[in-house]
């Protein structure tokens, strides 16, 4: 449902986190990441040891000459990856031998972005193709006007325990244009504010929703059909045998690039050759990134001539893009910039960071437990000296129905391990 605006949109400079990050569920799952404070179940009050909150100011986050498209994470390209586990801890996606080449067989047709939401589209194209990979759907269709709308527009969690958390956008600003990140819709996920039917709120309202002249309902917030239940960090730099892992585990991962434009297909010269669909960019724009797409496929031995300019190795990511619209089997079969396209391994924008997700149906768990409302995490690292510790905890008091099973639980740490749950 959609209501006529009553008042001009409250938009936040800051967000506001609380809890430990953790993933509890039973018959629920129950997400809480680091700070805590008092939270109400029923009649009765939680009080917590401690309480944190963390303030990103718009000098530090919003920082920067684009304000447009994807927004980059600090430290998100510094990441170890998932594939790098420990001893005496399982691998995460077990052993899975890999081919020269490899395209996920089953894939979502192609969705033409609203604005500069491409973060949004890169999200739920994990989320639809792992769930066509695990045969849960056959055609998935999401909706990335619900991630982008309740990303940035918090609603507290039916249990009321993200009461006081928020997340939002600097003053005078437009969540359609200020952009977004994987990293933060895959918090807002986990918290079970999506992912929804396309049919709730279509792509086709985004211009209506923009000018605020239809505002989504709070009631539409955790209207879900599908849930975040795991996602995979990998280092596409240092492990790109791990992102190909996780590729042929998941179904895709998403990745960041600097494009000439974060909003459509527009070609830098010299690095698009439209005839073999080959993408390479020597420029490193100093580092930055401005486009998230995913990557559904590679090929070891993709020629080096099919590049306009060439890198110095053979090798090419397949990567889906989100400017154009129609079957993915047609997309493969005829590259474009706007949909399907390879892209070089050494491609001098591409983001070390990537990532994948592992989906379920919205009716896994009945309730989830969680403090969390905030999508993007902070954290107290110990570091590595043995001497450095954190003792922390999470009270979570049960509905007061007949009986619930805990049946998971989940805890946000740092990698290597260093976290225990007790």
């Amino acid at each position: 449902m959609m209501r006529k605006p009553k008042d001009s949109v409250k938009h936040f400079i800051y967000i506001r986190r609380r809890g430990f990050a953790l993933l509890l569920a039973a018959v629920f799952v129950s997400v809480f990441f680091l700070g805590i404070t008092d939270v109400t179940y029923a009649e009765e009050t939680i009080t917590p040891v401690s309480q944190d909150e963390v303030l990103i100011e718009e000098s530090s986050f919003w920082e920067g000459e684009d304000l447009f498209g994807f927004r980059m994470v600090p430290g998100e390209n510094d990441i170890e990856s998932t594939a790098d586990y420990s001893e005496g801890e399982p691998e995460p996606f077990g052993a899975v031998s890999l081919p020269s080449k490899y395209i996920t067989e089953e894939l979502p047709d192609l969705r033409d972005q609203f604005y500069s939401s491409c973060w949004a589209h890169a999200t739920l194209a994990l989320a639809e193709i792992n769930l066509m990979k695990k045969g849960i759907t056959r055609e998935p269709d999401l909706s990335e006007l619900h991630t982008v709308w309740f990303s940035y527009h918090s609603v507290t969690d039916p249990l009321g325990g993200t009461a006081g958390d928020s997340n939002g956008v600097p003053s005078g600003s437009n969540i359609f244009n200020v952009g977004g990140n994987p990293i933060f819709s895959q918090n807002v996920l986990a918290g079970w504010m999506g992912a929804a039917e396309e049919e709730l709120l279509k792509s086709s309202d985004a211009p209506s929703v923009r000018n605020k002249s239809l505002i989504p309902e709070d009631d539409l917030a955790y209207r879900d059909t599908a849930h975040l239940t795991n996602f995979y960090e990998v280092n596409l730099k240092e492990d790109p045998e791990g992102a190909k892992r996780l590729i042929k585990e998941q179904g895709a991962i998403a990745v960041s690039y600097y494009s000439a434009s974060s909003s459509s297909p527009t070609i830098t010269a010299g690095t698009w050759n439209s005839a073999t669909g080959a993408y390479y960019d020597k420029s490193t724009y100093g580092g930055k990134q401005n486009h998230a797409v995913v990557i559904v496929g590679w090929d070891d031995d993709f020629p080096v001539d099919s590049f306009l300019t060439k890198p110095s190795k053979k090798g090419a990511w397949l990567v889906r893009n989100s400017w154009t619209t129609g079957s993915s089997q047609e997309g493969i079969a005829h590259p474009s910039y706007a949909g399907y396209f390879w892209m070089s391994y050494e491609n001098a924008s591409l983001a070390a960071g990537a990532r994948a997700f592992e989906m379920e149906e919205a009716d896994n768990y009945a309730h989830n437990y969680q403090y969390d409302g905030a999508m993007y995490r902070t954290g107290f690292n110990p570091g590595s000296s043995s001497k450095d510790e954190l003792k922390t905890a999470n009270v979570l008091r049960q509905r007061p129905v007949t009986v619930e099973n805990l049946s998971r639980r989940q805890l946000f740490r740092p990698h290597p391990p260093i976290w225990r749950l007790r």
